[in-house]
């Protein structure tokens, strides 16, 4: 079961808008490497930036509600690009994501 707004602070972003701040983005990363998503939730902006870029894009989301992770992982079981953690991503250590080029963060 999905916990508790007030527990996670669980504001989801629509999908719509989602789409548009993808759209816009697009403008100036034609071809990301990677997406990295530190708090995404039910996944709407990894959802809308799977439309637009897809194939050859690397997808990283996390999030510290495990609920958010299995539903994200059922939504969109079949994305071999897809990794999904649940994880505090501003906890980890080290320099994880600074080999890739191109890499954009939404947050």
């Amino acid at each position: 079961m999905i916990s508790s707004k007030k527990e996670f602070g669980g504001f989801q972003t629509p999908f719509a808008l989602s789409s548009e701040v993808i759209s816009f983005v697009k403008n100036f990363f034609p071809e990301p490497t990677a997406i990295i998503e530190p708090t995404c939730g039910l996944g709407s902006f990894i959802k809308a930036a799977i439309t637009v870029w897809n194939k050859g894009t690397l997808y990283y989301g996390f999030d510290i509600n495990k609920d958010y992770i299995t539903k994200l992982k059922n939504d969109l079981n079949l994305k071999e690009n897809l990794y999904l953690y649940e994880a505090d991503f501003f906890l980890l250590t080290g320099n994880h994501f600074l080999h890739l080029k191109r890499l954009i963060i939404i947050y």
